[in-house]
């Protein structure tokens, strides 16, 4: 009887020994395919039903029951990119659509973005694009919501800028 545990003594702690040394079965969770694919999916359709809310990471890792680092790591693997990078872009995305697609005021696509009002969407915006919304949705190549002044009036502008009427 003896003679029987001290075999099995052996195989338990080499297998012990094998599990101690092997640090992604013990330290890490590694998501198969359908997890990424998952959690992808989830996080990207919270983002899109909460991105008014002004949405951080804290939010999406508590929605998806992982802590802030683990989340912020599964994201970056998922996405390519940072949660930061991915919610400015998207924000820039909707943005320029809103601007050129409706005649929405600035306040409200800054409120349908998540920011907390005007000034902050319009300095984010001029920051990534290079103009202010309102330079932008009024020099749109694309926008045909509003007619375009006559070019006489724009000749009359040229000629004198400073001049009041």
């Amino acid at each position: 009887m003896r003679h029987a545990n001290s075999t099995v003594q052996p195989e338990r702690d080499s297998a012990c020994a094998r599990l101690s040394h092997d640090p992604v079965t013990i330290h890490t969770r590694v998501p198969t395919a359908h997890m990424r694919e998952d959690v992808a999916q989830r996080a990207q359709e919270f983002i899109r039903i909460h991105l008014h809310e002004g949405l951080t990471l804290k939010d999406l890792a508590q929605f998806l029951g992982y802590s802030d680092k683990y989340c912020s790591d599964l994201f970056k693997a998922l996405t390519g990119m940072p949660f930061s990078h991915y919610l400015k872009r998207l924000r820039l995305e909707r943005a320029v659509s809103l601007l050129t697609e409706s005649n929405a005021t600035l306040s409200c696509i800054a409120e349908s973005l998540g920011f907390s009002d005007q000034f902050t969407f319009s300095h984010f915006f001029k920051n990534a694009v290079g103009c202010s919304p309102q330079r932008f949705r009024s020099q749109c190549p694309a926008r045909q919501l509003r007619p375009k002044p006559p070019r006489s009036a724009w000749a009359r502008r040229r000629s004198a800028p400073h001049e009041r009427r």
